[in-house]
């Protein structure tokens, strides 16, 4: 969503310029000047902005759809970085390296130099994180949460409506996401991909490793891809992981029928499997079968009672249901084992 969004804020024209009145690189250096800051949709109409006008924008709209965010301060300049909501650990298994990462309070932090608008998302994250190195190494960056600022200085709102401004087309918009996506995965997996098909090639078909080499697949977004994988695995033997994957791989894609039933073939062989035991649950509840719900969530609240609490709107009878299954459709546990 962050590069999609990226991608639109470029197509849309904006354009980095430093503000001749209140230039931050200036301003910044006094504890008596005040920078003067554009509201998002002044942005939008101007179709241009300093760094900290740019960093507001983008920041503003992803917050709009649910993305934490915050600000990051290096000398002379002002940027952003936004949350993934995943652990070290779990970014460390997604990314083939974590040097482009932030990770703070449990989090891990996306930076983007915004003011490279027009250069693509790869090129503003690659430029952000090597800002926040360089400067924390000589400790000169400093970090600051949106959300914590809040509390202390109150969002606040602008009363001017739309002011009659064109929006990007949706299939331009798709057309770079893909793109940038396209080379982000090439990046991350390219290298990933070439050992663990060698890997592969010199164990006979170990299904452990293609079954691993499906799970990278399926991180990234390339369900048919890791399907293929999957399939060859299952075409052998009822390997257990493999079963689980697909299982999630039918969920993902919506046939929540065959997904409940690779999810059962898992537990035929495995009862105790706790992310069986979840899909089941899920593939239940999108199913309506809720007394199939709460049995299958009986038995993870005893197994795992953090899973249990991550997913508790599985068992949860409210009108915020629905909206949180959504939020949490696509949080799947791949077995990579």
């Amino acid at each position: 969503m962050a590069m999609g969004i990226f991608e639109a804020i470029s197509l849309f024209g904006i354009g980095y310029v430093v503000d001749p009145r209140t230039p931050y690189a200036e301003f910044s250096k006094s504890d008596f000047e005040l920078d003067y800051l554009q509201f998002p949709i002044q942005t939008l109409t101007y179709r241009a902005g300093d760094c900290d006008d740019l960093s507001i924008l983008y920041s503003a709209l992803l917050e709009s759809i649910g993305i934490e965010t915050s600000f990051i301060t290096v000398p002379g300049h002002i940027y952003m970085a936004f949350a993934l909501d995943i652990e070290q650990k779990e970014a460390e298994k997604l990314f083939s390296s974590t040097n482009d990462l932030i990770f703070l309070d449990d989090n891990t932090w996306l930076p983007v130099e915004i003011t490279l608008v027009k250069g693509g998302f790869m090129k503003a994250w690659q430029s952000g994180a090597r800002e926040w190195r360089n400067n924390k190494k000589i400790e000169k960056a400093a970090f600051y949460s949106i959300h914590e600022a809040w509390n202390t200085y109150e969002p606040v709102g602008m009363t001017e409506m739309d002011r009659g401004i064109v929006y990007p087309e949706s299939a331009r918009v798709m057309e770079r996401y893909r793109k940038e996506m396209d080379r982000f995965v090439t990046r991350e997996i390219h290298e990933k991909v070439a050992d663990l098909k060698a890997d592969i090639a010199k164990s006979g078909n170990n299904p452990r490793l293609i079954n691993k080499l499906g799970v990278l697949y399926a991180r990234f977004g390339m369900y048919k891809e890791a399907e293929v994988e999957f399939r060859k695995v299952v075409a052998r033997s009822d390997y257990v992981p493999a079963l689980m994957n697909l299982g999630n791989i039918n969920y993902l894609n919506g046939k929540i029928e065959e997904s409940r039933d690779y999810y059962l073939r898992v537990l035929d062989r495995s009862p105790d499997n706790t992310y069986a035991l979840l899909g089941l649950a899920k593939a239940s509840f999108e199913l309506d079968d809720y007394t199939a719900v709460v049995s299958s969530f009986e038995k993870i609240e005893k197994s795992d009672p953090e899973i249990a609490e991550k997913y508790s709107y599985l068992v949860l009878r409210s009108d915020d249901t629905s909206r949180a299954s959504s939020a949490v459709k696509e949080a799947v546990e791949w077995d990579d084992e």
